[in-house]
Order: C-alpha cells, then structure tokens, then sequence
C-alpha cells in the first residue's frame, strides 16, 4: 500500500474488510470477505457481486457463509464496495470507518477537507483512446479537459433515457462497440462519468444508453448511487457485451471451402475492423512481438487461418507488426507456451540479425488471461512451424 494511502473498515454481520482510499480510487483489499446472501431485500450492487464471483475476484471462504478477496478490487465509490461485502444496499460513507480514529468516511473526508462528491462517484481514468465516431458528435462527449458544472451535474435515472431508437443507427453501433471496449479494459461496471487514455472527461450518452438498456434482449444494467442515480453501466450476462470471450466454438478441422476462399474476401474485410480493434485494446495498441506502438504499421492477425466469423474470437488473435504478421503466416515465425510463458521462434531461414534476434523473446500476454491465445491453437501453428523447417532442412540437404 503506497504511503499516501489511507486505510478504512467495514465489518457487516461476520464478514471484514479492509479498503484504502488513494485520491479518487476506493479499493478493497485482497483477504478482505464478503457476505455471500445478506438480510437486504433489495440488492443494487448484486449484478457486480456476481460477476466478480463469476471473474474468480470472490472466491469461496473457510466460512461457508462467505467470500474472500482474492486480489485487490477498486470500485467506483465506497457505497459500491459497501454494497457488494454487505450483499445490501449501502451507504458507504456512513459505513466505512477510519482504521486508527474510528472516524467514519463521511467525518474524515470533512476533517481532512477531502469532500466527497455529492453528484457523482469517484472518477476513475480508463486507459483508452477513443477512436474518431462515425458521426458528427462523440456519443461519449468530445471529450473536456476542464468539465464544466454543469457537465459534471448532470445526472439519469432509468426512466430518463430515451427509448431504443427504431432502427440502429452508425452511432448507437459505434457507442455499442466502443463500451464492449471500455468492458473488456475495465473488467466490470463502466462510470457513467469517467477520464480516458488522453485525460480527458467522458460521459455516457443517455440515448444510447437506452437503446442498450431498453433492446430486445437487454445487453446493459446500471449500478445506482445512494439517490438512485445511474452510477455506472454494466453488461448483462451471456450478452455479446459481456467481457468473458467464452469458449472457442469452431474446431481445427475446419477449414474454408473453395467458394469462401472465392467470396470470404467481402466477408473478411466486413469482420476485419471489429477484430483489429479488439486485437488493438487486447495487446494494449503494441505489437505482441516487437513492442512496436505504431498504430498504422500493426495487423491483427489471425493464429488459426480465418474461416468465418466463429474464428474471430479473442484466443484465436494477435496483434503484429505487418512484417512480423507475413512471417508468422509463411510459418517463418511461430509461438509455443514454456509453461505459463508464451515464446517467439524464429526459422532458420531467417538470417536477418533483427528477426534472429526475437528468438526466445518472452511475449508481453493480456493482463486477462481469458484473452490468452489458447494453447490449441498455439500447438496447431507450432506444427506446421515444425513441418515447414523438416521440410527446409531436408530440401537443403540435397
């Protein structure tokens, strides 16, 4: 814990826990439990519960009737984290205590002149650069350096949203895969209120958000602050913007049938900027190889060879640097998992020092090891990386 931080507790019916307040982050630590059904009828942060269960962050305590921590969480306010260790409705300055004076949260921030914000959670920075919208207007705001009151004032309930429009349009589309996005980075609940990768001040959009919200089937919910107020977006479980990639659903036996190599180039070229820009957010904008951050010189390249849409998923991708991508599809350039590691391995074909040099270089993987390339797929490439230097070798003995 960094020096300027300060511990607080909060200790609902047999659970404990410990969270550390840093400027604008409320985050419980890793040890802390958490009431697995608390006595509150109503449950406005179980949606969030649940998921962290479902993302192994809650994991089953010795005690039955609870969860444990098992790493650090940082939440949008103190009444989230209230909500989610109490299973119940929380008001978390009034609940979080001072871990040496006793003081509650609310007293402290008042004595130690640190208010708390009345209208909005924390603001927390999401490390993401929107890229340019499709129509005139930004759906997430263009973006304030210094937000004015009233930007920062503003504030939804459900019924303020707009109902979903009649048809989708490119800016609702563009809203749509850009808070998949913000999911996958985030891992959970999206601030309605938020920093980007630039610094600058972010907003949900209230009609886009209701055309999520009210969709056939529902792919958002919200999580309320302690007025009702739409404190964050979240996605709905088992929903396309949910962040969990799911199984792979095609098999190495598939293979492109003459007529999709004919016609699969519309096809792939439709699929190619949703999967460049997952693959982009996935291996944080840098080639998984060279590190190299230039956005225009990078591929999002396929490890199992693209068949349809089912070979688009998360574990099946990676992004490289154009050269580096031809490589790897030539079988000049192949990865192999060393245990948890993943490796680069470089043809004897190659002769050039750069590329000799990668051999062996450790691959910088996602932080969410459910966007790893799976080890199948790694295996299958890895042999024809094999097959294709037998070859070689036997070719250049005669």
């Amino acid at each position: 814990m960094s020096q300027s931080s300060t511990t607080f507790v909060f200790s609902p019916e047999v659970a404990s826990a410990q969270a550390s307040s840093e400027g604008a982050a409320f985050r419980v630590l890793a040890g802390s439990t958490a009431m697995r059904a608390g006595a509150s009828s109503v449950k406005r942060d179980r949606i969030l519960r649940d998921k962290l269960v479902d993302q192994g962050v809650l994991v089953p305590d010795t005690n039955s009737v609870l969860y444990r921590f098992s790493k650090d969480y940082t939440f949008t306010s103190a009444s989230q984290a209230g909500g989610v260790i109490k299973d119940g409705n929380c008001s978390g300055p009034g609940a979080w205590t001072h871990s040496e004076t006793g003081e509650t949260l609310r007293d402290w921030l008042n004595r130690t002149s640190q208010k708390p914000r009345q209208k909005h959670p924390d603001i927390i920075t999401i490390p993401y650069k929107f890229p340019p919208s499709p129509t005139e207007g930004n759906p997430f705001g263009k973006g304030f350096a210094k937000p004015s009151a009233k930007f920062l004032r503003e504030r939804l309930k459900p019924g303020d949203l707009r109902e979903r429009a009649a048809s989708r349009t490119p800016r609702t589309l563009y809203f749509r895969d850009q808070l998949a996005t913000l999911f996958q980075i985030v891992g959970g609940p999206v601030p309605y209120i938020f920093l980007d990768g630039e610094g600058l001040y972010r907003r949900l959009d209230a009609g886009c958000l209701g055309f999520l919200h009210h969709g056939t089937p529902q792919e958002i919910g919200f999580q309320f602050d302690d007025e009702g107020f739409i404190a964050a977006a979240l996605p709905v479980a088992g929903t396309a913007l949910d962040s969990d990639p799911g199984p792979l659903n095609f098999d190495l036996s598939k293979k492109p049938g003459e007529g999709l190599k004919q016609s699969s180039r519309r096809t792939i070229r439709e699929g190619a900027s949703a999967f460049r820009a997952k693959m982009i957010v996935q291996w944080r904008g840098k080639c998984a190889v060279t590190g190299t951050s230039e956005i225009d010189a990078l591929d999002a390249a396929h490890i199992y060879p693209y068949c349809d849409a089912d070979t688009n998923h998360p574990r099946n991708g990676l992004l490289l640097r154009a050269d580096i991508h031809r490589l790897f599809d030539r079988h000049m350039i192949a990865f192999e998992y060393a245990g948890a590691a993943l490796v680069c391995r470089v043809s004897e074909r190659l002769t050039d020092d750069g590329y000799r040099s990668l051999a062996g270089a450790e691959i910088d993987l996602p932080a969410d090891k459910r966007r790893h390339p799976h080890p199948a797929l790694i295996d299958h490439q890895m042999q024809k990386f094999r097959k294709q230097e037998t070859l070689n070798a036997a070719s250049s003995t005669k």
